[in-house]
């Protein structure tokens, strides 16, 4: 066998390279990470909206809407406002049922509390409908607490059936009231549930002495019947009757070990009683957006307890075929014959059809006032104006679409969309059988390989293809444009011709980083560069100095060094000896973490550069590599916030680590070396000379005055005009004979604490007749400043070094120089 050419090991480096590439977007395609399929959604919504401009909305389905317009046509022609009186919708319900509707669907939840004669209006036309569908609210509430039994209550009568019984049972359970029902011929009818027979009393005289419930408390002879209150048997309270228990009986399915993942509920808020006894069933009318609030799942049933309740769609669909008992098998809701295709959550994938257009509406549509008007006409021989063929056969979804209600959420073809135009959708798809499938986590995994790898072979192909670059990277553009808009293409054909949804996102994504990373793999002066990149970094900590390096890279060598004037920072801890020998290694390791972590994100902000760690001790500059004129300003205003930070995260510290952190500084301006220092094999870009001596002597030197913030004088001369600052001393550090003025930084001009700067200059009396021999003088005016701020280590340091002078003056020749016995 030959030998590959170049051309030909560059094609199956490339190659290879997007096999890796593409095993990692194959990893992503099946795992669906949350970002990822926020894209894949978006692209979904494309593939929608593309959809439901070809589909016809099924022509089963009608609309009668309370509109903006309806509301004020109601008002206005039958002088009722808004909210309606129930009985209007219990008119609309026996219209539609009688014109020969399939369901007629509330989108509406019926809980507030009315007049119960109101109420029992319109259950009773609910009842007669016979084929009406309420809203059920069941949400993630958290379930109430059992309260403790509580048996007392009363007999009210015996009824000759249950359901005579548990029409009174409800009439009561609409005036908030425990009620039971014993017996399944001759029942029997209980109130109570109360903690004591006091407490029957009050109910009673509460009940029958309202108008509506006064006829259920009268005997035989027409009076009243008081209560005999009892301690109400065990088999009586398990008889409880109330909204929650007639729709579980009615409209929920016991749940089936092959039932899977459904969503599940912890709260139902079920509309009143009377209400909720009335409708042929009960829907769901709480279902959940996809992360970015878009509606595009649905579940068409829910749990509860150990119930399963349907969706106010699926509900609908019940209602017209009552003999299919809906089950959940192997991930698909089985409706009789007809199968729906559900995902691991328990919900399917909704297929939207066209929205409105040119004043069109998705499905037939008439105004709740036209249906009300049209039962006036009916009565009074005239034409209707909603004809009942218009609602013949049809699932009547009765919608709120005033903008007072607000029932609108975002869909992939709709900014906002009704509730009720979702359900029919949804309704729609179980009608058809129209259902989008996702593929399957693994056919997604295969689709990102494969697209990987066809990705890098073209760009890789195209790219050695051609030697002029302009050309190549023409080709290399097109091609690989051409591959991923043939891919989009099969996406939507697939979604189109067979409901089938492909991942976009992750193959999309993961071919488009595989061509760029494959021409990182055959680009080699590329990697040159991101090889000379990647040991700048390995060298430098500074942004600044990697920007300097990239512009010059000749700087790259032990020959580049020079002298110019910077200033330096050295700091450390107080006390830290004793500190690391308390704690356990992983406390130090995690103090000392977040101790610089937190000071070398604050010399970054000042545009400095951290030089070294040495255990506790940070050294920064300014100055360079970048020549800076405002160099000493940026490093005592850095010094400055560095101080503050650790003011403000002892607290936590102490807390965490049970030690007082405390930091001293000392910063110092002048003229330094600085370059790159050390072997042919290592070297760091450093500064040295005596200036950067001075400001490691000074960051020790507060110690003996009490102070945490030391400049030199040669800091001072710059930084003068922008803080406040205290002449602390002139001083001669080990090792040297020259004295050095120092001074003590306050704050930020105008940012000092007020009380300080009247000590400093109580202080700076003191210290003028301190160097006048005065001692006796200075100490007087030292302990003046310590009453004004009792904690200041300057005024302390002061009077001790003032009483050694009176017991031991200084020499006649004393030229008020402090030197400095310790580093």
């Amino acid at each position: 066998m030959g030998r590959v050419s170049a051309r030909g090991r560059r094609v199956i480096a490339g190659t290879l390279s997007g096999a890796v590439l593409g095993l990692v977007a194959a990893l992503v395609a099946y795992v669906r990470p949350g970002v990822v399929e926020l894209l894949e959604s978006s692209a979904y919504d494309v593939r929608v909206r593309g959809a439901a401009q070809d589909l016809v909305p099924p022509e089963d389905i009608a609309f009668i809407v309370v509109s903006d317009q309806a509301i004020a046509d109601v008002e206005e022609n039958l002088a009722l406002s808004w909210p309606w009186p129930r009985p209007l919708f219990g008119y609309i319900a026996e219209y539609a049922a009688s014109a020969g509707a399939k369901a007629v669907v509330f989108d509406w939840l019926f809980q507030d509390r009315r007049l119960v004669a109101e109420a029992e209006e319109f259950a009773n036309a609910l009842r007669t409908s016979g084929r009406s569908v309420i809203g059920l609210a069941l949400d993630q509430k958290a379930a109430p607490p059992e309260g403790t039994q509580r048996p007392w209550g009363a007999r009210l009568a015996e009824f000759p059936t249950r359901a005579a019984a548990e029409a009174a049972a409800l009439t009561l359970l609409a005036w908030d009231t425990r009620v039971f029902v014993v017996g399944a011929g001759p029942s029997t009818v209980y109130y109570g549930g109360l903690p004591s027979a006091e407490a029957v009393w009050a109910t009673w005289d509460r009940l029958a002495n309202a108008d509506e419930l006064a006829p259920l408390f009268l005997g035989a002879d027409g009076a009243p019947v008081e209560p005999a209150p009892v301690e109400l048997p065990a088999s009586v309270l398990s008889a409880s009757l109330s909204a929650e228990t007639l729709i579980r009986a009615r409209d929920g399915f016991a749940v089936s070990e092959a039932a899977g993942a459904v969503p599940e509920y912890t709260h139902m808020d079920p509309p009143l009683a009377v209400i909720a006894a009335a409708p042929a069933h009960t829907g769901a009318v709480y279902q959940e957006s996809d992360r970015d609030g878009v509606m595009r799942h649905y579940a068409p049933l829910v749990r509860y307890g150990d119930r399963l309740f349907p969706s106010l769609a699926l509900a609908a669909y019940l209602v017209a075929h009552p003999d299919i008992k809906p089950e959940l098998s192997d991930g698909e809701l089985v409706l009789g014959e007809r199968r729906v295709p559900l995902d691991d959550s328990g919900r399917l994938t909704i297929l939207y059809y066209p929205q409105a257009q040119a004043g069109r509406a998705t499905y037939p549509s008439h105004s709740a006032y036209s249906v009300l008007r049209s039962i006036a006409q009916l009565e009074e021989g005239e034409a209707p104006e909603v004809a009942p063929d218009a609602l013949a056969g049809k699932y009547v979804f009765v919608s709120a679409a005033a903008r007072s209600l607000r029932d609108l959420r975002p869909t992939p073809i709709a900014e906002l969309q009704q509730g009720a135009e979702i359900n029919a959708n949804v309704l729609g798809n179980i009608l058809r059988g129209e259902f989008i499938v996702r593929a399957a986590r693994g056919t997604d995994a295969v689709l990102g390989f494969v697209l990987c790898v066809a990705a890098a072979f073209v760009v890789v192909f195209l790219w050695t293809a051609f030697s002029q670059v302009t050309v190549a990277i023409a080709a290399t553009l097109g091609g690989a444009a051409f591959l991923l808009g043939g891919y989009w293409q099969m996406a939507v054909w697939t979604f189109e011709h067979s409901g089938t949804w492909i991942a976009v996102a992750a193959p999309a994504g993961g071919a488009a980083i595989a061509s760029f990373g494959v021409l990182l793999v055959t680009t080699a002066s590329e990697r040159r560069s991101k090889r000379f990149v990647q040991e700048a970094l390995g060298r430098y900590t500074s942004p600044a100095l990697v920007r300097e390096l990239t512009e010059h890279p000749e700087y790259l060598s032990l020959e580049w060094g020079e002298t110019r004037e910077m200033s330096v920072y050295f700091s450390d801890i107080a006390g830290f000896t004793t500190i690391s020998e308390s704690l356990e290694p992983e406390q130090l390791v995690a103090l000392l973490n977040d101790y610089l972590t937190e000071l070398t994100n604050i010399v970054l902000e000042h545009d400095g550069v951290v030089d070294k760690y040495i255990g506790d001790a940070i050294m920064a500059f300014w100055g360079a590599p970048v020549r800076d004129a405002d160099h000493a300003r940026k490093s005592v205003l850095c010094a400055i916030a560095m101080r503050d930070r650790i003011d403000e995260l002892r607290p936590r510290w102490e807390q965490r680590f049970g030690k007082t952190v405390i930091a001293r500084a000392g910063i110092n301006t002048g003229e330094a070396v600085v370059g790159n220092m050390g072997s042919k094999h290592k070297y760091n870009y450093t500064v040295m000379g005596d200036m950067v001596n001075l400001a490691a002597r000074l960051e020790g030197a507060n110690k003996p005055y009490g102070t945490v913030l030391m400049i030199s004088e040669f800091t001072k001369a710059k930084v003068e005009d922008d803080v406040d600052v205290r002449d602390l001393d002139l001083m001669a550090v080990k090792g040297k004979e020259q004295p050095v003025a120092v001074f003590e930084v306050l704050g930020r001009k105008g940012q000092s604490a007020e009380t300080a700067l009247q000590a400093v200059e109580v202080f700076h009396d003191g210290l003028a007749r301190y160097r006048a021999l005065d001692f006796a003088a200075a100490i007087e005016r030292f302990e003046q400043a310590l009453a004004i701020r009792p904690d200041d280590g300057p005024s302390k340091a002061y009077i001790e070094r003032c009483k050694h002078f009176i017991e031991q003056p200084p020499p006649d020749d004393w030229d008020g120089v402090w030197r400095m016995k310790e580093k």
